[in-house]
């Protein structure tokens, strides 16, 4: 084999180790590893059969390849997936009890962050699902992904939001395709009129997901009888932007203005609802497939970059896996209490609460805001800016 790494799809063919996780493997020297890579992006088109000819492909690449010392199951997407572990889980559990491998034979790597939580959160769901453990490697993959697009020591950034100044809007409020958190906050913006203080951007609400939305019991259900009943309002797209959102991996020159003249960064994450919550809720796919994990996306890392204030909407404590992180947050002059309440729509109620009180500043009181909350945004910068290679394994055996 020439290459030491190798990606190896489900149908046979292969090509050079993922990118992602080539350089996490190469920054921290794992000289002993010799890593074959098995993607599982779409686990709903997987089936007995397609497992068979992963488990025959191992086999092959066994045979032909003795000197292969780990296999690694690549999970890029954000952070494991359950589908996807149980593809896993089978898999290694065939191959351990028939052919004679080893479960310390595996690593999976997972998107998600190198905090203590990930750990946790993965052993448990294992437990509750019965899965074969494997070696699971959590790394810092998505911050190595936006500096290969962007440099922060370039003029450019260095200059974003540097100098402390009165701005137009409240809120730059960016949203991608429809989620739970997204479309109450968005509801909630159109019919306070924070839409006009704010640079908002959103995806049409989709007609599936609203149909079931508007149709659970809870605090919110008129926000997304509000979005079925203007259907007029979205998609909402920011003026000399490419796409709806434009939430990518760098901040664009024709963004500048959002990031300049805006106060308060309010980030949608990917994950907002507890899986074991909306196992219960069949129309929150997203959050259902995904096990509860901490992972930092470009919506966070843009924030980051563009020396930014924020909220940030995800699941409990995620501003404390931040802080594990080295980053830093912003209370006491943001009310940070919402990242630590379990019920997602008490969760939502205390970011809104927090964003009329922002909203609500005088002049004088953003300006006095702002010089207390810049020196943070630039810990923030000055500390992704400086970004290293993390990494957190759990060993379910080790030797």
């Amino acid at each position: 084999m020439n290459d030491k790494t190798l990606l190896v799809f489900p149908d046979g063919t292969s090509c050079p180790f993922f990118s992602q996780f080539e350089f996490i493997l190469r920054d921290l020297d794992f000289k002993n590893y010799v890593t074959i890579n098995i993607v599982f992006w779409h686990t709903n088109n997987f089936n007995e059969d397609t497992k068979k000819q992963v488990i025959d492909n191992l086999l092959n690449l066994r045979m032909m390849h003795p000197e292969i010392k780990t296999f690694v199951f690549q999970n890029t997407h954000e952070t494991i997936q359950f589908q996807t572990y149980s593809v896993v889980s089978d898999v290694v559990k065939t191959l351990v009890e028939k052919h004679n491998f080893k479960i310390s034979d595996f690593m999976l790597v997972s998107a998600g962050s190198p905090v203590k939580y990930n750990i946790e959160s993965f052993k448990r769901a294992a437990k509750e699902n019965n899965w074969t453990q494997i070696k699971i490697m959590f790394s810092n993959v998505y911050e190595k992904m936006f500096f290969i697009h962007n440099d922060l020591d370039n003029e450019f950034y260095k200059n974003l939001n540097s100098e402390i100044k009165d701005k137009e809007k409240v809120f730059l409020f960016l949203n991608g395709s429809s989620r739970y958190h997204r479309n109450v906050l968005v509801s909630e913006f159109f019919q306070s009129g924070l839409d006009k203080k704010s640079y908002m951007s959103a995806h049409n609400f989709n007609s599936m997901d609203s149909q079931y939305m508007s149709s659970i019991p809870g605090p919110f259900q008129n926000h997304f009888n509000f979005l079925l009943n203007n259907p007029g309002l979205l998609p909402i797209k920011l003026a000399d932007v490419e796409v709806i959102n434009d939430i990518s991996w760098r901040i664009w020159s024709n963004e500048i203005e959002h990031y300049e003249n805006s106060y308060v960064d309010l980030i949608t994450e990917t994950k907002f609802i507890r899986a074991d919550v909306s196992k219960t809720i069949p129309w929150i796919s997203h959050d259902t497939c995904m096990l509860d994990s901490y992972f930092v996306t470009e919506k966070t890392m843009k924030a980051f970059a563009g020396k930014m204030p924020f909220i940030i909407a995800s699941i409990p404590l995620f501003l404390n896996a931040l802080r594990e992180l080295g980053y830093k947050t912003f209370h006491p002059y943001i009310d940070e209490t919402y990242d630590t309440i379990e019920d997602h729509d008490l969760r939502l109620a205390a970011i809104i609460k927090e964003i009329y009180r922002l909203a609500s500043f005088s002049k004088e009181q953003w300006r006095d805001w702002s010089e207390k909350v810049h020196p943070i945004a630039m810990h923030n910068y000055n500390h992704f800016k400086n970004y290293k290679p993390k990494i957190l394994i759990y060993d379910p055996d080790p030797i």
